[in-house]
């Protein structure tokens, strides 16, 4: 296996991910519009919208809610950075 200078570069984002330091990281925008269960009243991530139900509700009582309203709440549960040397997505609670 051979490796080029551009792998080498910690500035390239082809620098692997553990031998990057993560030194800078840039706070990313929250996306605007979330889902907000009619039921519970929790606000949902992003990545849980396919399922169509709440997933709260189901693991509490296996109730499938369906209803939901749009919102524009931000979850301040998360923070989500990316780092400028290797492109790395980092989730911090």
């Amino acid at each position: 296996m051979t490796i080029n200078s551009k792998q080498l570069d910690r500035s390239s984002p082809t620098t692997s991910f553990a031998s990057c330091g993560h030194q800078r990281l840039i706070l990313l925008p929250k996306s605007g519009h979330r889902l907000r269960c009619c039921r519970c009243k929790k606000i949902l991530p992003p990545e849980t919208s396919r399922l169509r139900f709440c997933p709260s509700c189901y693991a509490t009582d296996g109730f499938r809610q369906y209803t939901f309203m749009e919102t524009n709440i931000i979850d301040v549960s998360f923070a989500r950075y990316r780092c400028e040397d290797c492109g790395m997505m980092i989730h911090a609670r």
